[in-house]
This record gives structure tokens, sequence and C-alpha cells, in this order.
């Protein structure tokens, strides 16, 4: 195999595993700028969850403060017919009497109604409570491991680089600036012949161009992809 050829395949792996590690931190990071944008919603909407069920704790003692009232006027009304002898006045505290018990009835029911309601979305809202916590505990354990994860990668990155550096050095300046440029068109600067053909494009490859790589007297590139190739 040519020299160049090797440096550049080490060169290749190196860069790879570079960005490898770059890309890694940034997917943790993105997933933890989820996580937080996730657990930003949970809180907004546990405040609002927070308002509505306060809302409901004002209907309740609302509807529960009324309906005291009309049981102590159901009561004095009750308490005054013992009382009334006219036919004309006990026909009127019935009427008073049977209007208040058909106030005390809705407001019963809209008591029951509304009660169950605050149950049913306050327990939702104790669920979401617990989500919350849950999803924010994540998110410091995605903290603490993205700082960790950053600085090992941060450290191997710079012993990649002096790496890189060393074998950089042994390239010929003409392969060097054809593999930074295919690396940067392409991502993968260099292909492996396999089964006669480009292992990146798969184009086949004629008898000849592969016989050249094989000597490995200079550097030949795909006519396809422009990558450089090789055998191993």
């Amino acid at each position: 195999m040519n020299e160049d050829i090797r440096n550049l395949l080490e060169l290749q792996t190196i860069d790879l595993e570079i960005k490898r590690l770059e890309t890694e931190a940034k997917e943790i990071q993105t997933g933890l700028e989820k996580k937080k944008k996730e657990l930003a919603e949970l809180v907004s909407l546990i405040d609002a969850h927070k308002e509505k069920i306060k809302n409901y704790e004002i209907k309740i003692h609302d509807i529960e403060t009324e309906l005291t009232s009309l049981n102590e006027r159901l009561k004095k009304y009750q308490e005054q017919r013992n009382f009334i002898k006219k036919p004309r006045e006990l026909f009127a505290i019935d009427k008073e009497m049977e209007t208040t018990l058909k106030a005390i009835r809705a407001n019963e029911a809209e008591l029951k109604k509304i009660n169950t309601e605050y149950v049913n979305f306050k327990t939702n809202s104790e669920q979401d409570e617990s989500k919350m916590v849950i999803k924010n505990e994540e998110i410091e354990q995605m903290e603490t491991a993205l700082k960790e994860r950053i600085t090992n990668n941060a450290k191997s990155i710079d012993e990649m680089k002096k790496q890189r550096n060393i074998v950089s050095e042994k390239i010929g300046q003409e392969n060097m600036d054809t593999y930074n440029f295919i690396t940067e068109k392409q991502g993968i600067a260099l292909s492996e012949v396999s089964n006669e053909a480009c292992g990146q494009c798969y184009i086949a490859l004629p008898p000849q161009l592969i016989n050249e790589i094989k000597r490995g007297d200079r550097i030949i590139r795909c006519t396809s992809c422009a990558r450089i190739l090789y055998i191993k």
C-alpha cells in the first residue's frame, strides 16, 4: 500500500473519531435542551392547573356558602309555618319553601358535579407534578453526564489532534490538500475497493485501474465520486 495512503487512512480514522465525539456531545446537548423545553411546558401547564384548582375551590366554597344560606332560610320558613293559620299566608310560605328547595337541589347537583371534576382534575394535576419531578431529575442527571462527557471528549480530542498533526506531517502537501478538499465536500475521503467497485459510490472499476491501485505508485481517485481509492 502507498505510504501516503496508509497515513491518509490513519488520518481519516482520527478525523472520523473526532467528528464522532463532537457529534456525540451535540446530540446529548440537543437531548438536554429538548428535556428542558418539555419541563418548561410542564411547569407552565402545572401553573395553569393550580389556577384552575384555585377557581374550583372558590366555586365550591361559594356553592357551599349558598347552600348553608338556603338551608337556614328553609329552616326559618319551616319554623314560621308552624305559627301560620291563614290559608293565603300558608300558600305563600309553601311557595317560598318550594322555591328554596329547588334552589337547594340545583346547588347540590352543581356541587356534586363540580366536586367530581375537581377531584379528577386535581388527581391529573398531581400526576403531572410527579412527571415534573422525574423530568427534573432526568435533566440533572443529563447535565452531570454531559459535563463529564464534554470534559472527557475534550481531552480525547486534544490528544487526537496532536496525533493528527504528527500524521499530517508525513503526508505530501498535494495529497493532503486533496484529502482535505474531499473530506470537506463528502465527509469520507478514502474509499476501499470491494468486489472490484468503489466502496462508497459502488461504481464498478476497470481491471486496469484496480491494478494501478494495487501497485501503489500514485494516488488513484474514483472516476465517479472522486474519492481516493485503496486496497488493503
